[in-house]
Formats: structure tokens, sequence, C-alpha cells
């Protein structure tokens, strides 16, 4: 004789963790819009809101990130204290 079933229980619906959620260190998430910093030398960039496409590892002690414009064809790798928010 086969013993009965057992319940089942709800489960929580399961949550999806996204790039904010994670506890990555980086000051930026991808998707956040940016502006490069009036701090450092002006440089032959668009001017204008950048995003961030990507989180990119640590380098030279500081988190880099991949930022597009919309009036520029290619993408650029900056370092975390080169971008302000906007």
């Amino acid at each position: 004789m086969l013993s009965p079933k057992p319940a089942s229980t709800p489960h929580a619906p399961r949550r999806r963790v996204t790039m904010t959620e994670e506890p990555s260190g980086h000051g930026f998430a991808t998707g956040h819009e940016v502006m490069l910093a009036r701090r450092y030398p002006p440089r032959k960039a668009a001017p204008g809101p950048y995003k961030v496409v990507a989180q990119l590892p640590a380098r030279d002690g500081q988190f880099q990130y991949r930022i597009k414009s919309g009036c520029e064809p290619f993408y650029r790798t900056i370092a975390e204290s080169e971008i302000e928010r906007t």
C-alpha cells in the first residue's frame, strides 16, 4: 500500500535580483544616467548624459564602467571618479 502524498506547501514567489540590488560595491548601476565629472580637464567627448551599460572590475583601485552617449557611435570605459550623477 502506498503512503499518502504529503500536502504541498506554498512557496514564496521568487524575487528577481537586478544589478541595482547586488552588493557589488559599484556606485552606479547599469542603466543609470551619468555625466562626465567637471573636475577633470576637458576632453573630446560628447556633451550631455551618458548611460551606464556595464559595470567593470576595479583597475588601479577604482571601479570601471562602460558608458554610452546617444551622440557617439562607440562606448567609453571610464573610472568611477570621472563620472557623477545627473
